[in-house]
């Protein structure tokens, strides 16, 4: 081989390389920006002010709280029953805001949101900006106040375990049996939910489900085997009003 080619070959490769890298690095820029504003919407669902500081720092310190083994006490279900959510803050940034998901003890502690489509927040954050994160978000044409009979949840199972990518946890009977409380908050009442089922599926369209009580349905991509999805089912335990009192 010519020298010349040599060379060629050798830029062709350098090139290859930074355009990797770029790419690479607007990942994970992209999961970091996404990252922190979600920790600034939960800063301001409990009513302070975003705390600031680097991006990635923030990203990388929510990397490493994904979930405790422990399982749920129940000082951090009666906080979560407690829980007030600021929603006349969240508002102001989405009106589009509509209530605000939790699993004690993991990382789903999200804004739900809702619009017109499936769509849109398959793509934007729960600020409207555009991200390969999207939002978590309750199917459109359901009751926004989660009065459903079944209140169908969607989230990206994103590669970082943030949005729904963490809840494929829940297939290992320990780790779902020590999370079994899920909490939807809204503007008017914080609903519980008890964990029934979970189950993955290929099917594109959920079928209906007969239940003798209203349920909350979480969806998320799953990739073993590939186009699936992973389904957890809640059953609705309690209703309280917003703080935990009575309704």
């Amino acid at each position: 081989m010519s020298r010349v080619a040599k060379r060629i070959l050798l830029v062709v490769a350098l090139g290859l390389m930074v355009l990797t890298g770029y790419k690479l690095a607007n990942i994970v820029y992209d999961y970091a920006a996404a990252h922190q504003e979600n920790d600034e919407l939960t800063v301001l669902a409990e009513g302070g002010d975003d705390e600031g500081g680097n991006t990635f720092v923030r990203y990388i310190r929510g990397l490493l709280d994904g979930g405790n083994d422990d399982g749920q006490t129940e000082e951090m279900l009666e906080r979560a029953r407690n829980r007030v959510i600021d929603f006349a803050a969240l508002q102001a940034r989405n009106p589009e805001i509509i209530g605000w998901l939790s699993i004690p003890n993991t990382n789903i502690d999200y804004a739900i949101t809702q619009t017109t489509n499936n769509d849109f927040y398959l793509h934007h954050s729960a600020t409207r900006r555009r991200t390969s994160s999207g939002a978590i978000f309750l199917s459109a044409g359901l009751d926004p106040s989660f009065d459903n009979q079944n209140s169908v949840v969607f989230g990206h199972h994103m590669r970082d375990g943030s949005m729904f990518g963490s809840l494929p946890r829940l297939r290992n009977a320990t780790f779902r049996t020590r999370h079994q409380n899920i909490f939807v908050y809204t503007p008017q009442a914080t609903k519980s939910y008890q964990i029934s089922t979970q189950f993955i599926t290929n099917d594109n369209q959920l079928a209906p489900v007969e239940s003798p009580v209203p349920l909350l349905t979480l969806v998320t991509c799953e990739y073993n085997p590939r186009n699936s999805h992973y389904v957890v089912k809640a059953q609705l335990t309690a209703v309280t009003a917003p703080g935990g009192g009575d309704r």
